[in-house]
């Protein structure tokens, strides 16, 4: 422990000492290594987890006053304000991510359900403060809990977290809402994660298929959640997770032509004001659309009624004259034409076995589209959109 923070209070330039420029630097970058080896060694799991225990005024203490810094002097450097608390605290976090996803041979598997008890403890502390400092905090401590999820097969983490969500106080719900949001969005991608490391890799595959069972249920859990608040937040978290299970998941065709979250996103691309939806909640939209189109192409049976689906909600926000695209291009706003000319063109290369089909299927009017927006007048930029 005494080490460790003396080490990060050297990285995070905290010197009470008259040292010069060329050896603080020294003394960072040998403190940068400690860390980088520590964090390697197995008594990190201990380390990092007293940690994150840690307040501000542990933190300050020095349990072993005999010891020295690297640089060889007694004195601690002293790091007990809050933001160098919160430091300390995304540095254990990080360390137990490393952990999980590389390093868990180096405990026993009769250890997990403590640690994952412990990493859950951690989430609901830092939840709790709901600062944009702790969130970075939770974002790494929710990546960690996901890797050890496939490590162990904790293939119910899903419905523990409805569970836990359900069973909390009213006043701590928000909160929770946004963690299970957080970890949904997590599981599939340090699932899929090739540096998430197994004994087994049959243990992934088998995981991994355990989520596409579970599509259907987090497709309501993200429509519920989009319905039900009005948080710009959680909207932008539900855009987030959705993304991330049409990338990582093999989710049914049926399953997301069906659900209403199409109709969700289509709505925010909609919008009659381009400031309406603040924040990044329009660029997500049109990134789900984007990863839509591209992991269901129309050359494939299944993803027909998918595709029919989405071809007049993607023509309506082009060919009409309100429509939005053409709105932007009145407007002269390069971001709203940049994202709808994304997805004409997306469009186009994923549905070009029905631009080249022998039947008619009104495919002139979406070429019209994406020859539109190379007839945009700039400097070349949405000409290279359609090209590339």
């Amino acid at each position: 422990m005494h080490r460790v923070l003396a080490a990060l209070s050297t990285v995070f330039n905290i010197s009470t000492g008259s040292n010069s420029n060329d050896n603080s630097n020294n003394n960072r970058e040998a403190a940068d290594r400690y860390l980088t080896l520590f964090q390697r060694s197995s008594i990190a799991w201990v380390v990092a987890d007293r940690l994150l225990s840690s307040t501000t005024n542990a933190v300050t203490s020095d349990p072993h006053p005999h010891l020295s810094t690297p640089d060889g002097n007694n004195n601690t450097n002293s790091i007990g304000d809050s933001s160098t608390q919160i430091q300390v605290h995304f540095f254990a976090a990080q360390t137990l991510h490393t952990k999980c996803r590389a390093d868990i041979l180096q405990i026993d598997p009769a250890q997990f359900p403590s640690l994952r008890e412990s990493l859950m403890k951690f989430l609901l502390l830092n939840l709790l403060k709901n600062t944009s400092a702790t969130r970075a905090i939770v974002t790494r401590l929710a990546m960690a809990l996901c890797c050890l999820a496939v490590q162990m097969n904790w293939d119910t983490i899903i419905d523990d977290l409805l569970a836990n969500l359900q069973q909390s106080p009213l006043e701590q719900q928000p909160q929770m809402m946004h963690l299970v949001l957080s970890i949904a969005k997590l599981l599939p991608e340090e699932a899929n994660s090739h540096r998430l490391l197994l004994v087994d890799e049959q243990q992934r595959r088998a995981f991994v298929q355990k989520l596409t069972l579970q599509a259907e249920q987090i497709m309501g859990f993200l429509f519920y959640c989009a319905s039900h608040s009005p948080e710009t937040r959680v909207r932008e978290q539900v855009l987030t997770c959705l993304h991330s299970w049409v990338r990582h998941v093999n989710m049914q065709p049926q399953l997301i032509q069906n659900s209403q979250l199409i109709d969700f996103t289509f709505a925010i691309l909609q919008a009659q004001d381009f400031d309406a939806h603040p924040g990044d909640l329009f660029d997500l939209a049109v990134d789900v659309i984007i990863e839509l189109l591209r992991c269901y192409p129309s050359d494939r049976r299944e993803n027909m009624g998918l595709v029919q689906k989405f071809i007049p909600l993607v023509m309506a926000l082009g060919c009409e004259v309100q429509s939005p695209f053409r709105r932007a291009v009145e407007e002269e706003d390069e971001d709203g034409m940049r994202d709808y000319c994304r997805i004409f063109t997306e469009m186009g290369e994923s549905y070009m076995s029905l631009i080249m089909s022998h039947e008619d299927l009104n495919q002139v009017q979406l070429v019209d589209l994406v020859l539109a927006c190379s007839a945009i007048p700039d400097n070349g930029e949405f000409i290279d959109i359609v090209f590339n």
